[in-house]
């Protein structure tokens, strides 16, 4: 039916599938959790050590693997990393925590230590033990991966003599050819703080474009912008605010920016400022009703970090995607808080106390 094929719809879809999630007992959710940790982290891990699949460079001895899953699967894994740690099962949490760091990015490290900030906040009778946990399980994955990283660039990276051809090649695709590895090293080689000027820019100019279009009535149904040429060819002869002249911008400029890459723009500029305005609302909803009603339950507790840290600081990442763990996994965390603070949830899990003690 026609109706299936609009992204919103299958939003949507994705969305009532993680609310249906949120009344599965607790126990077997854990279950679940501990199953993808160790299914994701293993394949993480696997790209990583073996440079199998998507594999970047972004410095000599500085690379981050993703195996098949897009480079925001480490975002799914703070989740993961948390609510296993504070549930006891630290064997769990500490395969997550060495995934997520073999797939670190900048944004995700902070994240991370923001939602720790929160947890620490909300559970004040266990926020040493809790502290004490994080940092041995970050020191041992760092140790891990350090010794891992360097082994792995004298047994595979030492063929090509430690040296890079800036954007040569992009990782390794699986779908086509299993078993195969390629580079990508990010051309930086001229300057030392392009790795985060470079991205910065993109996302600013990301930003401005969605503001306008936004500001235009949004680019709903058919006039959807839907690939990089269309924004490009949009954006540069609509030359809002007069960017163009006052940034010295070319359609090249446009082309590598490629789209909206916040989420709240994206939607906006994609089905109009109501669209966006209902988001936004809906959002700051879960977000107040969350934070009047925080309580001793570990599983509540981060539910409520995630959900408030990736929907008020991740806003450059495009997690409103249909079918994405990301927006299943934050999905979860807001059907958990809604159904936690009206007593939906079965009585088994209205009392889950905090197991970090």
């Amino acid at each position: 039916m026609p109706i299936f094929s609009s992204n919103i719809i299958n939003i949507l879809i994705t969305c009532l599938f993680a609310y249906g999630v949120s009344f599965v007992p607790k126990y077997i959710l854990i279950n679940l959790f501990k199953i993808l940790s160790v299914l994701i982290s293993v394949l993480i891990i696997y790209s990583y050590i073996f440079n199998i699949g998507d594999v970047v460079y972004i410095f000599k001895y500085y690379k981050r693997a993703f195996f098949v899953f897009d480079d925001g699967i480490n975002i799914s894994l703070i989740f993961l990393y948390y609510i296993l740690l504070l549930n006891k099962n630290i064997i769990y949490s500490q395969i997550a925590l060495i995934a997520f760091l073999m797939a670190l990015g900048k944004m995700a490290i902070i994240l991370i230590m923001i939602c720790l900030a929160f947890l620490l906040i909300n559970n004040k009778d266990n926020r040493k033990k809790i502290l004490i946990r994080f940092l041995t399980t970050f020191f041992i994955a760092i140790l891990f991966i350090f010794s891992s990283g360097k082994l792995t660039f004298h047994l595979y990276d030492n063929d090509y003599g430690g040296v890079f051809q800036a954007r040569s090649m992009i990782g390794g695709d699986l779908k086509n050819n299993l078993g195969s590895y390629k580079y990508s090293a990010p051309a930086y080689n001229d300057c030392d703080v392009c790795f985060i000027t470079s991205p910065f820019r993109i996302r600013m100019l990301s930003m401005i474009a969605g503001a306008w279009m936004t500001a235009q009535g949004g680019f709903p149904r058919e006039q959807a912008v839907s690939s990089p040429e269309e924004f490009a060819d949009l954006i540069y002869n609509a030359n809002p605010y007069n960017i163009n002249d006052r940034l010295n911008l070319t359609y090249d400029d446009w082309l590598i920016v490629s789209g909206v890459h916040n989420s709240y723009l994206g939607i906006g500029s994609s089905y109009g400022p109501i669209a966006l305005a209902m988001l936004v609302i809906f959002i700051a909803f879960i977000i107040v009703i969350s934070w009047k009603n925080k309580n001793d339950s570990y599983f509540y507790n981060v539910c409520f970090s995630y959900f408030i840290v990736i929907t008020i600081f991740n806003q450059s990442q495009q997690y409103i995607q249909a079918y994405n763990l990301e927006l299943i996994v934050l999905s979860f965390c807001g059907s958990y808080i809604f159904n936690k603070t009206y007593n939906l949830l079965p009585d088994i899990d209205r009392h889950d106390n905090c197991k970090a003690s």
